[in-house]
């Protein structure tokens, strides 16, 4: 029985004009949205094996470490040096604990596969807050943001995001 619900059409939540270059970080951001839905989606239609399954959980622990670091390390500091805006800035706190909720989720299943005890029940925990933490990203905080968002902040996201990359695929699985 598949436990993990259906994952919401990324048209549900409000996208980015293509022709607005301040817009081009917040772009980003949500493709990582995408593909992180995209491997809840495929975990949700199942694997053919236990060894199928693992690789796509291990895909997807993979790109939330990897997006929770772009948010962490690049995108949340900038926002807060040049926020001024006290509600705004309200938001991105919201978001920061957001992760740390994410983060949590994501530790519980370091070294877990699918026959241990409420594994699915993680992952199914763990969509359910992503959904819930992209939703009020896309609805609430980037329209809030793409005004101010500095472009340059997209040449450092690609950067950290190919280190990242680069990083794990070096480890042996």
């Amino acid at each position: 029985m598949n436990h993990l619900a259906a994952v919401p059409d990324s048209r549900r939540f409000p996208s980015a004009q293509e022709d607005d270059l301040s817009q081009a970080p917040i772009a980003l951001i949500r493709a990582e949205h995408e593909g992180i839905l995209e491997c809840f989606h495929e975990i949700g239609k199942g694997a053919a094996n236990d060894e199928s399954y693992v690789y796509l959980v291990q895909q997807l622990c993979d790109r939330l470490t990897v997006y929770l670091s772009i948010k962490e390390d690049i995108v949340i500091p900038t926002l807060r040096r040049i926020c001024f805006n006290p509600a705004i800035k309200e938001q991105i706190d919201e978001s920061i604990i957001e992760h740390f909720s994410l983060k949590i989720l994501l530790e519980t299943l370091d070294g877990e596969g699918p026959e241990d005890d409420l594994f699915k029940a993680k992952l199914t925990v763990l969509q359910r807050h992503f959904i819930r933490h992209i939703g009020f990203e896309q609805r609430f905080l980037f329209p809030r943001l793409i005004s101010f968002t500095p472009i340059e902040l997209e040449g450092r996201i690609l950067e950290h995001r190919a280190r990242l990359m680069k990083e794990l695929n070096s480890f042996d699985r």
